[in-house]
């Protein structure tokens, strides 16, 4: 008995050929709007963030803070460009590691600020050294980052939906 089932390449297709919710990396197409708006305002406050960083000498800051608002920047220009090919694997990798990385970066931004906060206003109060703490929080992020890498290998290997 024959099948009516065609195999369709994913990396053949056009929006004109094939079916984005069957063969697009998502099931919608991105909108441009949304995605060019987000972009425009992590290139604004990436202008900010240096500018600041600068002024203020805060480099550890300046460095988390660059590195995940540029990933923002990838990841948001890659959802721009997969407005236009939704079928393109290399965008949907692009955007997928750029928005995931990303506030990982923010997060140790924030630990070193919790560092200095404790060593202002509650070293006392505090069971561990400020610098401890951060530590402790960046390892615990990179053990977190890394989980999740392994996690989307598999994922990505996987020969069933389950």
């Amino acid at each position: 008995m024959a099948s009516n089932v065609t195999y369709v390449d994913p990396r053949s297709c056009t929006y004109a050929t094939c079916s984005v919710a069957d063969y697009g990396q998502l099931s919608y197409i991105p909108s441009p709007t949304g995605n060019a708006f987000y972009l425009a305002l992590f290139c604004l406050s990436l202008l900010f963030q240096l500018l600041l960083g600068i002024k203020y000498r805060t480099w550890g800051f300046l460095a988390a803070m660059f590195g995940g608002v540029v990933l923002e920047i990838v990841g948001y220009a890659a959802r721009i460009e997969l407005h236009m090919d939704d079928f393109s694997n290399n965008y949907f990798i692009i955007y997928l590691v750029g928005l995931t990385i990303g506030p990982a970066f923010f997060s140790a931004a924030i630990y070193l600020c919790l560092a200095r906060i404790i060593a202002i206003y509650g070293i006392g109060l505090s069971v561990l050294k400020p610098r401890t703490i951060t530590c402790i929080f960046i390892a615990s992020n990179f053990l977190s980052l890394c989980l999740q890498a392994a996690a989307g290998a598999l994922a990505s290997i996987a020969n069933t939906e389950a």
